[in-house]
C-alpha cells in the first residue's frame, strides 16, 4: 500500500556504503528464491572516486537490505555479442542506468555525460559474471533513463548537454537505434517496462505538459496519457511497472520535486487512475530528500517475503 515502512538500508562500511545513489532494479525473475537464489536482489547505482576520478558502481543488495556485492566494471574494449572472454577490467564511467531483465540478466547503462555511452550483460549469479558489452549508437547522455524488455530491446535516455533535450530512444541488443524520440517529445527520461506485455512508459521528466505516456509494443505514438493532474510541476522523474500478470502493471512515479511517489492503476474504463501518494520531503522516516529511482518487487512467486514491496532511491539522504 506504500503507507508502512518496511527497512531502509544505506549498505555495509566502504564496500557497500550508498553514495550519491541514483538509479535502482530488482531481480524478478526465475523461481522462488529456494531454487533462485538471485530472485529478489536489490541493485543500485552510486559513485566512487577512483584516484581521483569519477567512476560507477552498481551495489548489490538482498531484498532486506543485507549487502551483497558490488559490480565495479566491465570488459575493457568489450564491443562485440557476445564478447570475447574478458581480459582487461575498466572501471564503470557515471552510469546513466540499471535494469533486470525477465531472465535475470543485469544490464548496466553507462555513460552519464559521455560521448560514447556504453551497455554491459552481466549474469544473476552471486559474482554477476560479464556477460557481454556494446556500444549505444545513441547520443551521449544527459540524464537517468534505462529499461529492458523480454525480447533485449533497450530503452535508453537520448540527448546532449541539457535534461530538456532528452528523448528516450529504442535500440536492439546490439545498441543500433529502432526508435528515436518516442513519442516524439523531448525533455522525457525516465522509462519503465511491464514484462509481460512489454508496454512501456516514460514519464514527463522536464517537458510540458506533464504526464505518462503508455506505448504497446512496436508503437510510435502513446495508446495512453495520464497523472496530468498529479505531475502539474513537471516532477516526474523515474518510473517502475509491476507485472500484469501478478500485481496488476500498477504504474510508480517517483516525483522528485515534491519529495514523493504516485502510484498509478491501470484502466477499468479508459485510463490510469490515481490511487495513492506517500512520502513527503524529508530527512526522517518516509521521507525523501530529491528521490531519484523507484522499483517493485514482483517475484512470479508471491510466497516470497518481499513480493509487492516498493523501493525508492532516497538521493539525497544517501539511503534506500
Amino acid at each position: 500500500t506504500g503507507t508502512k515502512l518496511e527497512a531502509e538500508f544505506k549498505g555495509a562500511g566502504t564496500a557497500g556504503e550508498l553514495t550519491e545513489p541514483e538509479a535502482i532494479a530488482i531481480d524478478n525473475s526465475g523461481e522462488p528464491a529456494a531454487e533462485d537464489p538471485s530472485v529478489g536482489d536489490v541493485y543500485v547505482t552510486g559513485h566512487v572516486e577512483v584516484a581521483g576520478e569519477h567512476k560507477g558502481v552498481v551495489d548489490k543488495f538482498s531484498a532486506s537490505g543485507a549487502y551483497l556485492g558490488q559490480i565495479t566494471g566491465t570488459c575493457k574494449n568489450a564491443g562485440e555479442v557476445p564478447s570475447p572472454s574478458c581480459e582487461a577490467f575498466e572501471a564503470f564511467q557515471p552510469l546513466a542506468g540499471v535494469a533486470v531483465d525477465p531472465k535475470g540478466v543485469v544490464w548496466v547503462y553507462q555513460g552519464l555525460g559521455q560521448e560514447h555511452p556504453h551497455i554491459d550483460a552481466f549474469s544473476d549469479a552471486q559474482a554477476n559474471a560479464f556477460l557481454s558489452g556494446r556500444e549505444s549508437k545513441a547520443s551521449s547522455v544527459a540524464a537517468l533513463g534505462f529499461a529492458v524488455n523480454s525480447e533485449d530491446d533497450l530503452y535508453v535516455a537520448d540527448g546532449e548537454e541539457v535534461e530538456e533535450e532528452v528523448a528516450i530512444a529504442k535500440l536492439n541488443s546490439k545498441g543500433e537505434e529502432l526508435e528515436v524520440g518516442l513519442g516524439g517529445l523531448k525533455g522525457k527520461t525516465g522509462v519503465a517496462v511491464e514484462a509481460v506485455s512489454n508496454n512501456v512508459y516514460i514519464d514527463s521528466g522536464q517537458a510540458h505538459p506533464p504526464g505518462i505516456q503508455e506505448f504497446t509494443p512496436n508503437s510510435k505514438t502513446p495508446s495512453e496519457t495520464f497523472g496530468e493532474a498529479q505531475l502539474a510541476d513537471r516532477g516526474g522523474k523515474a518510473l517502475a511497472v509491476s507485472y500484469a500478470n501478478v500485481s496488476s502493471g500498477d504504474v510508480y512515479v517517483v516525483d522528485s520535486s515534491a519529495g514523493k511517489v504516485d502510484i498509478f492503476t491501470p484502466p477499468k474504463v479508459t485510463v490510469h487512475a490515481h490511487s495513492l501518494t506517500f512520502g513527503s520531503k524529508g530527512t526522517g522516516p518516509e521521507q525523501f530528500k530529491e528521490p531519484q529511482g523507484v522499483a517493485v518487487n514482483d517475484s512470479t512467486s508471491l510466497v516470497e517475503p518481499g513480493a509487492g514491496d516498493v523501493y525508492v532511491v532516497d538521493k539525497g539522504n544517501d539511503r534506500v
